[in-house]
């Protein structure tokens, strides 16, 4: 009767254990395909971020070369002023000549 009742037990533990074991590789199982899951979209967040990378170093480059039209610009402005300002006095200084002519 003991003999018995330790071999019900043992089958008994047995099969809670291989209910367990079953369980382990179950979820195994599943945290696997999430971990292949979270790899693809590691590789395509990388993917993502070289595009923007590229994306980036190519708007670097366009304001570098805006910088150096905006200061062309600048010094040309410049220029036009200081060319539309002696231009200006010497239209006054022979406005003023001629009202001195009249007077």
């Amino acid at each position: 009767m003991l003999l018995v009742k330790a071999a019900l037990r043992q089958r008994r533990d047995s099969r809670e254990q291989d209910c367990k074991i079953n369980h382990l590789i179950d979820h195994q199982i599943r945290n696997e395909e999430t971990l292949g899951k979270l790899i693809d979209l590691q590789l395509h967040s990388e993917e993502r971020v070289a595009d923007q990378n590229g994306r980036i170093d190519n708007l670097i480059k366009l304001q570098k070369h805006d910088e150096v039209r905006f200061a062309r610009l600048t010094e040309s402005q410049f220029n036009t002023d200081r060319k539309l300002e002696t231009l200006i006095e010497m239209v006054e200084g022979v406005s003023k000549r001629k009202s001195r002519q009249k007077s």
